[in-house]
């Protein structure tokens, strides 16, 4: 009797002992699922709001949109404190932009820019002038809260592209997406800068204002939709 006693106790200190691990284990990782979420959450509101200028969907002719985002500029200087100056000595005023291209029709989408090596004139002073570049560094949503948005080495890669055409093409697959990055440099302007694609019928354009000077809209590419088996 004495030891069936015994044997009972343990049995129960056993059960309750595991219980008790088992139930720590379970709010662990009820606490890691909850962070996982709150981090998804977070970047859904930063990458939705807080870096975000203009979320426009564009419907198209099989009735299902394409919707570009394009973001609040960064930038002023090229690096931390250092702004772009180019084999001539000029001074550069900086901003980096990122865009986002979501496909949601049902077709494979050519995504096609080209920012031209020419510079674009802006208004007055009749010297105020901008070049357009496109970094090919990868943009995620992880880099919106760094500096340029993440864009780095990019007194290199300016000097390098000064007299080349930038230029994106990318396929993009239904219900998937893409994002990459625009730079402007400005000569003798600068200020409070917004820019972005748009989307005109299958034509795509870049539009840009940069403080007191007026809106340039310039041609810089087009979209087409690829058959089954183009891919």
């Amino acid at each position: 009797m004495r030891h069936r006693f015994i044997l009972l106790i343990l049995a129960i200190t056993c059960i309750c002992s595991c219980g008790r691990r088992g139930h720590f284990r379970t709010g662990k990782a009820a606490k890691d699922n909850d962070k996982q979420i709150s981090l998804i959450r977070d970047l859904e509101r930063t990458s939705g709001y807080l870096y975000m200028d203009t979320d426009s969907t564009y419907t198209s002719f099989a009735g299902k949109g394409i919707t570009i985002q394009n973001s609040y500029p960064k930038g002023g200087n090229i690096e931390p404190d250092i702004p772009y100056t180019d084999a001539t000595g000029k001074s550069y005023f900086y901003v980096g932009f990122w865009t986002r291209v979501i496909n949601g029709t049902h077709k494979t989408l050519e995504f096609k820019v080209n920012f031209p090596a020419d510079s674009f004139p802006l208004s007055s002073p009749s010297d105020s002038y901008l070049k357009l570049f496109i970094p090919k560094d990868t943009m995620t949503v992880d880099k919106l809260r760094l500096y340029n948005y993440g864009l780095t080495k990019m007194k290199s890669f300016v000097d390098t592209n000064w007299n080349n055409a930038s230029t994106l093409q990318k396929n993009i697959k239904p219900n998937e997406e893409h994002m990459f990055y625009t730079v402007a440099l400005a000569y003798h302007a600068g200020g409070p800068a917004r820019s972005g694609i748009i989307l005109k019928k299958d034509q795509l354009f870049y539009r840009i204002t940069m403080g007191s000077h007026g809106s340039l809209e310039i041609p810089c590419g087009k979209i087409t939709f690829k058959n089954k088996g183009d891919d």
